[in-house]
């Protein structure tokens, strides 16, 4: 199942792609803008906290967008929130593959790969836990939290590589030229 997931982010690997995976993931961003001025909430939702979150913490933001904003939050988290990873996730993966090559990049698009699947069991949780969620009782917040951190940290590596990828491809341009 690997080999075909492989094959097929090597043949999505274009530089046109990329531009419209950037494109993509700005307007994505500019959608969960949106969708945090609509809760009118100041703070940021809970899966944006690479620290991870409490019960209390997920509690108080639940408490404080409503019944409503609830709603719009579980709605985004299944739509918008879905669409967003599979962007990321492609984006790192064509950078590294594009930089690093199709046998350099094999196992490194692990990373980017897997974050994008902690983001969307993230967002499952989440969204359940929104449109189910009671006033006064913590929600059990234990798998999001970490599917959250296990998010953060691979793409920080899938960044890491993209950097490093970059910095290598400009020393062969030097030494070359």
């Amino acid at each position: 199942m690997y080999d075909k997931l492989y094959r097929f982010l090597v043949e999505m690997a274009t530089w046109p792609r990329v531009v419209l995976l950037v494109a993509l993931s700005l307007l994505i961003m500019g959608g969960f803008e949106l969708r945090m001025k609509e809760l009118g909430y100041a703070n940021t939702s809970p899966d944006t906290r690479w620290r991870g979150y409490s019960s209390e913490d997920v509690r108080k933001f639940f408490h404080d967008i409503g019944k409503d904003g609830r709603r719009l939050y579980a709605g985004t988290q299944r739509t918008l929130d879905v669409a967003f990873p599979l962007v990321y996730g492609s984006l790192f993966a064509s950078l590294i593959i594009l930089l690093y090559g199709p046998r350099g990049a094999r196992y490194l698009v692990l990373a980017p790969v897997s974050a994008a699947v902690m983001d969307l069991a993230e967002n499952a949780v989440l969204s359940h836990l929104a449109l189910r969620f009671e006033e006064g009782s913590p929600p059990p917040v234990k798998a999001a939290s970490i599917f959250t951190m296990l998010k953060w940290a691979l793409c920080v590596i899938s960044l890491g590589l993209i950097i490093v990828g970059v910095w290598a491809a400009w020393r062969r341009r030097r030494d070359e030229g």
